[in-house]
């Protein structure tokens, strides 16, 4: 679908697509037809709320139980040595990032994080050794989207991720954990898997 088509379905001007599109982050209407072509966009409705709760629970259970406890000890260790980290993630995953981030800045870290995916990726882009990025995703995605050179090798990046077997070769450690793909799970087990982080940095 063109900005024309999808201005006219929404009722609005080209102009007023072209500020929205900005406005969340992404240089031009392109880049969100890119998105939205590579993202799964479906709801997962549950038959009752006893039915979601199990479903979730389940979930956080799955993610609990398979936790890399070494894989976690070495990035606190790691975010006690960087002095610049930020986290990332792409819409849900950010609140992840988020919460994350209000942990760790109660713990009296100071982590940088962007709602903006296009200033996401300009950051990673810029970054140095001396940065350490974490990124959340759930469905594995992030590097699937625009803006990421597959030779970018300057910040230790650090993915946090249930569903990839493979990574690009430019990410430093991954912290996986088991999950059943569902989107009941997302982004619950990414703020687990976040809120763990911010309890062992906590006590170590």
């Amino acid at each position: 679908m063109g900005i024309n088509q999808l201005a006219q379905s929404c009722h609005v001007a080209n102009s007023s697509i072209s500020r929205f599109v900005k406005a969340i982050g992404l240089k031009n209407y392109n880049e969100l037809r890119e998105l939205m072509l590579s993202s799964s966009l479906h709801f997962e409705c549950e038959d009752s709320l006893e039915s979601y709760t199990n479903h979730l629970q389940h979930a956080i259970n799955d993610a609990y139980q398979t936790i890399n406890h070494h894989e976690i000890d070495r990035l606190c260790q790691k975010i006690k040595t960087y002095k610049k980290v930020a986290a990332f993630g792409l819409l849900k995953a950010e609140t992840a990032a988020m919460n994350f981030v209000d942990e760790m800045m109660m713990l009296g870290k100071s982590i940088y994080t962007n709602v903006s995916y296009f200033e996401q990726i300009d950051y990673i882009l810029n970054a140095s050794e001396e940065d350490l990025i974490i990124i959340f995703s759930y469905t594995g995605a992030y590097f699937y989207y625009p803006g990421l050179r597959s030779d970018l090798k300057k910040p230790h990046i650090v993915f946090i991720s249930p569903a990839c077997d493979q990574y690009p070769d430019y990410i430093n450690q991954v912290i996986d954990f088991r999950s059943d793909g569902s989107l009941v799970g997302h982004p619950y087990t990414l703020m687990l898997v976040g809120s763990y982080i911010s309890q062992v940095y906590a006590r170590s």
